[in-house]
């Protein structure tokens, strides 16, 4: 059984949840343990004897690196990203003093994986297992790795929790745009992303407000057909463009202004 195939088959309507030094990578730490066991990185940390002699370094070297959901296209609730923001970051926090640019461990029975759309947990049966995983449905082997299924709400949801189906669905990592229909006449619909100020959308082409639910996303609709488009535009970066471009701009009429003096200048 190929375990790609059996937790993409939602499309991007669900997550995973993963552990140990297969989590994504927030963490350099183990973003880099990973990374020197494999060339050529190895040759210069880990000679041949080492990888033939122990086996956290072979586990390592035949294991997934921490961005492997990136390569695969899989959707992971730790996300990827290199600076992690704090506030998702807290919304996981289980330890007193956290660390800086890292997710906690999470829980396979943690009740905030239902809301953030977590359907499955890959589990590597090299790792000691201390959790009870015979109360969640398996749903595939493949050598040392098992894939769990866990119950859970989807990532596009109405706002009574029932799914939304969605049509012709594209996904950008700036932009997010399908066609919900709204045959039930809910008002709301529910995105389990991370709420982001500048995130916007539009709903048939008008601009809605993107509400902070639970630090998730949340819009209102309209009945019948929606035409749906999230769409990143951070208006600080832009806003620095424009004074970084007016500051140029005004160096450069400065700089002729000042050449055109001393000619002047010159010339009398």
């Amino acid at each position: 059984t190929n375990l790609k195939d059996s937790f993409v088959t939602d499309g991007n309507n669900s997550r995973i949840l993963t552990r140990n030094s297969n989590t994504a990578y927030t963490d350099y730490g183990s973003y880099w343990e990973a990374m020197i066991v494999r060339r050529p990185f190895s040759d210069s940390f880990v000679d041949s004897e080492e990888l033939q002699q122990f086996s956290h370094v072979q586990h390592l070297r035949d294991g997934l690196t921490p961005n492997w959901n990136m390569v695969y296209g899989v959707p992971v609730v730790h996300g990827y990203t290199a600076l992690l923001p704090q506030d998702y970051a807290h919304l996981w926090q289980t330890s007193v003093n956290p660390r800086i640019n890292f997710i906690d461990r999470i829980e396979p029975d943690n009740d905030l994986l239902k809301q953030w759309a977590v359907k499955y947990y890959l589990v590597d049966a090299w790792f000691d297992i201390q959790e009870d995983l015979t109360r969640y449905p398996l749903v595939a082997e493949y050598k040392n790795w098992s894939l769990y299924e866990l119950p859970t709400l989807t990532r596009f949801r109405f706002g009574d929790a029932t799914s939304a189906e969605l049509k012709d669905f594209n996904e950008t990592p700036n932009q997010i745009s399908f066609l919900v229909d709204n045959q039930t006449n809910q008002s709301q619909l529910i995105m389990a992303d991370r709420y982001d100020v500048n995130w916007l959308a539009k709903v048939n082409g008008e601009k809605v407000e993107i509400e902070n639910y639970q630090d998730m996303r949340m819009i209102e609709i309209q009945p019948g057909k929606n035409e749906v488009r999230f769409y990143y535009y951070p208006r600080l970066f832009y806003l620095g463009l424009v004074i970084s471009g007016l500051t140029l701009l005004g160096s450069l009429m400065s700089l002729l202004i000042s050449k055109r003096f001393k000619l002047r200048k010159t010339h009398t």
